[in-house]
């Protein structure tokens, strides 16, 4: 997916605390997979930080001791809320 440039874009990081970050972009073209998503303060998505020291806290650490977080492209658009009743 190449976005068109004028829309708002961020460089954000990612943390990835119970799997090696190569699972979750596996596959680069498509981008991140809801499947991975878990239960966050505003439910469950994907969350990204402005700095890489809060995800940090979040990041997947190797057998090395080594801390893996991803950096991401993302398209910034208007957070919204779910009111639909499932």
């Amino acid at each position: 997916m190449r976005p068109k440039e004028d829309l708002p874009r961020k460089l954000l990081f990612h943390g990835t605390r119970f799997c090696h970050p190569e699972e979750i972009y596996g596959n680069f073209d498509m981008g991140f997979d809801l499947q991975y998503a878990n239960f966050g303060a505003s439910g469950k998505g994907l969350y990204f930080a402005v700095n890489s020291s809060y995800s940090c806290n979040y990041s997947y650490k190797t057998k090395k001791g080594t801390s893996l977080m991803i950096v991401a492209d993302v398209l910034i658009g208007r957070p919204c809320t779910n009111t639909a009743k499932a």
